[in-house]
């Protein structure tokens, strides 16, 4: 994202084809962005030879299927990934790459890393499929994942406490939209994501309906917490 639009960086050697320019504007959304990168690239399964092409596609038919959230997180990723990968063929690149790239992109940001090998070892899997190549260099045993340690501590009371007794200086979002949250959670339980995704017209007379994000592709099985008024104060009963 660059001055209000998407622009794709455009790997040395490659700016001939995207009219001589190093970031070529894709459009002011990723629906857009997506479009344009697919018109261009007019991409087929024969046609990846290199990293970058296979990023592309990537981008193209896997990227639009994800999360809102995960859509952008995964854009910042695939541009570093081509930054450094572009230009090298698909049936080159080695254990020992991924590696590397661990090592050096895991001393400033290791959760950055992480996903960014996971989005790589993706691509080669589809690259699989797609009939690129019959060779996936970072399967187990070829490769050693990152594994991160787990947390060792959980939010305690007073913690929840003193933020729910904060004061906000701003009119909307910040200190209130954090307390809303706190208070949501503590009456469903709700799973972050869950919560993130809540809109008012899941807000309906008779409570909150949810379709958690875990089962809304599988069983499709929604809850109500269902709304009940003691005095003057609702509450909410799952």
């Amino acid at each position: 994202m660059y001055h209000g639009a998407y622009y794709y960086r455009v790997p040395p050697g490659l700016e001939h084809q995207w009219d001589g320019k190093k970031q070529f504007r894709l459009g002011v959304s990723l629906p857009e962005a997506y479009r344009t990168w697919a018109d261009r690239m007019e991409l087929r399964g024969d046609e990846l030879n290199t990293i970058s092409q296979l990023l592309d596609r990537y981008a193209i038919e896997v990227l639009p299927h994800k999360a809102p959230k995960t859509q952008l997180e995964q854009t910042r990723g695939l541009e570093r990934l081509i930054a450094v990968f572009g230009a090298m063929p698909i049936k080159s690149f080695k254990p020992t790459h991924a590696y590397q790239y661990r090592d050096r992109r895991s001393k400033t940001a290791p959760t950055a890393a992480k996903r960014e090998l996971e989005i790589l070892s993706h691509s080669f899997t589809k690259a699989i499929e797609w009939g690129a190549t019959d060779y996936h260099p970072m399967i187990e045993g070829k490769f050693r994942k990152i594994h991160q340690p787990p947390r060792n501590r959980y939010v305690e009371d007073w913690e929840v406490i003193e933020a729910l007794s904060l004061s906000s200086t701003r009119r909307f979002g910040s200190v209130d939209m954090v307390k809303a949250y706190i208070k949501l959670k503590l009456l469903t339980g709700l799973r972050r994501s869950d919560l993130l995704l809540l809109r008012t017209t899941d807000l309906q007379d008779d409570g909150i309906h949810v379709t958690p994000s875990k089962t809304a592709k599988s069983s499709g099985k929604s809850t109500i917490y269902l709304w009940a008024q003691r005095g003057n104060v609702w509450v909410i009963f799952a």
